[in-house]
Parts: structure tokens; sequence; C-alpha cells
């Protein structure tokens, strides 16, 4: 990772890292057209800087998945460091939780 590398700092990878969780964690979820993702399942793609679904996209069990699987990668990452970043936890067992 950037961190075991020193391209970054810790504080700087878990900033980074918290921002991307909480903007899954807030985005809203539903069939609107502003949704970012239904049911804890994301859409294909998303505009960078209006946050919503672009396209006729649908939702991808595959880059949800992936996208998953690198949260629980940054959780076991993260636990490995201070007690302070258990957030990253917390955060990341209820966006699994939400993916039904």
């Amino acid at each position: 990772m950037a961190v075991n590398s020193g391209w970054i700092s810790h504080l700087n990878a878990l900033e980074q890292t918290l921002v991307t969780l909480r903007f899954f964690l807030n985005s809203p979820q539903g069939p609107d057209v502003d949704g970012t993702g239904y049911q804890g399942f994301y859409y294909h793609f998303l505009d960078m800087h209006t946050d919503q679904k672009v396209w006729q996209c649908e939702l991808s069990t595959i880059d949800t998945t992936i996208l998953l699987s690198g949260m629980l990668v940054a959780v076991q990452f993260f636990n490995q460091y201070r007690a302070g970043d258990t957030e990253v936890g917390q955060f990341v067992e209820q966006l699994t939780q939400r993916a039904h």
C-alpha cells in the first residue's frame, strides 16, 4: 500500500478512506434518478461531479463486489494500527450489511 511504501502518511490514508466510506454510506440508495445504488448495490457508472448515476447504467454486482472487497481490505489494514481506526470497520460493516 501507499503507506507502507512511504508515498502518503497513515493519517492521510485514513482520512481519504473515511471520506470515501462516508460518501458511500451517506449516498442516496433507491431507484430514483439521483441514487448511487439500491439496497447496497451500486450503479456501474457514477458521475464524479454530481455523484449520481449516469446514462442508463445498471446496478452492478461485479463492481459492488470489487468495491466491498476493497473496503474489507481497508478494514484489515487499518485494524493493525490504532484504536481510532475502528471507524473504518464500523462504516464497512454498515455498508456490507446494506447489500442484500
